[in-house]
């Protein structure tokens, strides 16, 4: 693992050091604009980068949408290996993971965007349970924002891969993010 400081060279994706603010974007299909977080960075390895994403307002189009109120540790996958990003949450809420299917993350300076596609594979907090989510959501969004058929089927493949990669116990969701949640952990209380 390669912790980011000062002196480190930038994280490799975003061009930035250990604490730089960045901004995450998320698009509907169509670039219609979804939800946008703040975070920093906490560093990078072969996985990705890790950012820290404190509570905050969710934004959606420039508005408020509802209030997050606990830290989350956020993955931005390093390369393609299937259109996904995760999220560890920090012993509250329903899920102690969520994983969202969306486009590869682009990024520009210090700004991360990329195309939510409405399915989620989440690990239960209650007991341990994976199941893939929003099937609804994505019914609608195939008709009403026209997804072509092979990008439901992209959608649908990757929600399985991720649920197996859960149940699993697959990187990263095989303890990987523990450390960078300890980071998280440290960070939040100076």
């Amino acid at each position: 693992m390669r912790w980011m400081n000062d002196n480190d060279e930038v994280a490799a994706a975003v061009n930035a050091q250990r604490g730089t603010e960045v901004t995450l974007q998320r698009f509907k299909y169509g670039a219609i604009p979804h939800y946008r977080h703040v975070g920093t960075i906490l560093g990078a390895d072969e996985l990705g980068t890790w950012l820290s994403l404190p509570p905050q307002p969710l934004m959606r189009a420039g508005e408020q949408v509802f209030d997050v109120t606990w830290w989350t540790l956020q993955l931005v996958p390093a390369r393609d290996d299937g259109w996904w990003a995760a999220f560890f949450e920090d012993g509250v809420g329903n899920y102690d993971t969520y994983v969202d299917v969306c486009t590869d993350s682009m990024w520009a300076g210090t700004a991360a965007s990329m195309i939510d596609l409405d399915l989620d594979v989440v690990r239960y907090r209650a007991d341990g349970s994976v199941a893939v989510i929003d099937y609804d959501d994505l019914e609608h969004h195939t008709v009403a924002l026209g997804y072509p058929a092979e990008l439901v089927e992209l959608v649908h493949a990757t929600a399985e891969r991720l649920r197996g990669a859960l149940v699993g116990g697959r990187s990263p969701f095989d303890g990987s993010a523990e450390p960078w949640m300890e980071l998280l952990r440290r960070d939040r209380r100076s």
